[in-house]
């Protein structure tokens, strides 16, 4: 039997040891509301392809067992938010894994008012190469698929000045840890100041800041200094509409394909809200490595339906948004992310992205649907990475413990790759389908039953990476308060 175990990080755990430590042994009062839960999922799947092979498929069974604890509260000065759901899984093939799910945050209040300490861990499992193949689970016996760790400690003090303005200082260090030999673990360490305008100042809010980032990869190849100074600014023109404006300067100390990589930026935008269930923010702007750029941001909920649109330009790394990526579901469920960037590469990117969601909630059913569109260019090799999606999602309650859902999703993604290093990693496209239907029945207050299949496919430029796959899952869910 092979055992395959990713909690081989000891220095990460010890770090978050001593995070979570410094967080608890603050001088706080663990008086107040606390809360924990527990589950237990049992999950039998049977698979056709449990290679996700073009031409060489094998069916497997598997067992899944994932047992899951949960912290939630606030007691005093003390907050905290934390869900762990290891997810260790028994095949056929006497093949075995244990993946890690962690999502844990929590805030103390160090010295009353004025010291404060954030700390944040999460763990999960991601996808290497954005081009990738993975089923999104642990079911399929790919390697595509990595468990990454990452942690933050953040001590920071506030300060009143009356009713002119509030200023905020921050250092923050941070890690983030890549279980595969092709990935570059990384630390940074950042120090950031605020000021934000006070009650004094209604009709024109400001807000002026400056943040310094030094980030340090395990290889050393793309190390970098980051330097950003900004100063934002609105004018209340009425209780739905004001204008905003904003400048900044950015500096880049970071391998680029462009000589000017620090310069000025800035620009304009509305701010609407004609009810506290709809806003709309746009701005137009100029940014270094980004260029001109239109930003939006719409939200609107009525009682039965919520719709959201956002166009966003931003120049980050692949370790950027691996902090920013959330672990579990509003369900609790762990997320893998489809659009996700390719960890083997840790340059500056523009990342372009264009998101909306509509969901609308009726008496007999519940439907969703989303789209995306994600551009990457690298700004040191000129790579770009595009990737597409789209899904939809229908609810159907059969009776007031039964009921069933269906699915239909579409990805693609195309990578044009310009540098010589990557010239043997190139793919024209690559279109994945999946499609699935499900029935769930409530047998207790906290026990439920569900049974799921599957059917996905994927068709590639390149036929070696072209697969088909059905499955079928029984999962047993467990919840205790």
């Amino acid at each position: 039997m092979r055992m395959r175990c990713v909690f081989s990080r000891g220095l990460f755990f010890q770090r978050l040891v001593l995070a979570l430590s410094v967080l608890l042994a603050a001088p706080v009062s663990w008086a107040g509301q606390w809360r924990t839960t527990s589950g237990l999922s049992l999950n039998t799947t049977y698979t056709d392809n449990k290679d996700l092979s073009h031409n060489d498929q094998e069916g497997e069974v598997s067992l899944g067992i994932t047992p899951s604890i949960g912290v939630t509260g606030e007691g005093g000065r003390l907050n905290m938010n934390a869900r762990y759901a290891p997810s260790f899984r028994i095949r056929s093939s006497n093949d075995t894994s244990l993946d890690h799910n962690l999502a844990a945050s929590g805030n103390a209040e160090l010295y009353k008012d004025v010291l404060f300490l954030d700390a944040s861990a999460n763990a999960r499992q991601a996808l290497i190469d954005s081009n990738g193949r993975s089923g999104g689970d642990n079911v399929n016996n790919d390697n595509d698929t990595t468990q990454t760790f990452n942690y933050s400690i953040s001590p920071y003090t506030l300060h009143h000045f009356g009713n002119y303005a509030d200023s905020e200082l921050r250092y923050r260090y941070s890690n983030v840890i890549n279980n595969n030999s092709d990935t570059s673990n990384s630390g940074s360490h950042s120090v950031r100041y605020s000021l934000d305008s006070g009650t004094r100042f209604p009709v024109v809010p400001w807000s002026l800041s400056a943040n310094y980032n030094h980030v340090n990869y395990d290889d050393g190849g793309n190390n970098s200094n980051t330097y950003h100074a900004e100063g934002d600014s609105s004018y209340v023109l009425s209780r739905i509409w004001s204008a905003n404006f904003y400048g900044f300067y950015d500096k880049y100390d970071i391998q680029t394909d462009q000589s000017n990589d620090a310069g000025w930026g800035g620009g304009s935008g509305f701010t609407w809200t004609p009810s506290g269930r709809t806003s709309l923010r746009v701005a137009y702007g100029y940014r270094v490595l980004s260029g001109w750029n239109l930003y939006f941001d719409w939200s609107h909920r009525r009682k039965r339906s919520n719709w959201t649109a956002s166009l966003t330009h931003d120049v980050q790394t692949s370790r950027d948004e691996q902090l920013s990526q959330r672990t579990f579901d509003d369900e609790g469920n762990p997320i893998f992310n489809p659009d996700a960037p390719d960890l083997r590469n840790n340059e500056f990117y523009t990342n372009d992205t264009l998101r909306t969601g509509y969901t609308l909630s009726g008496k007999r059913y519940s439907w969703g649907i989303s789209a995306h569109a994600t551009r990457r260019e690298g700004q040191e090799s000129g790579d770009k990475n595009d990737t597409y999606g789209a899904s939809t999602t229908l609810g159907h309650p059969i009776t007031p413990k039964t009921s069933s859902n269906l699915s239909l999703s579409w990805s693609s993604s195309n990578r044009d790759n310009n540098s010589e290093r990557n010239a043997d990693d190139d793919y024209d496209d690559a279109h994945n389908w999946t499609i699935s239907a499900g029935l769930s029945h409530t047998l207790g207050p906290n026990t439920s039953l569900s049974f799921d299949l599957r059917h996905r496919k994927r068709i590639s430029d390149r036929s070696e990476d072209e697969y088909d796959e059905n499955r079928a899952s029984l999962t047993l869910s467990m919840r205790w308060n």
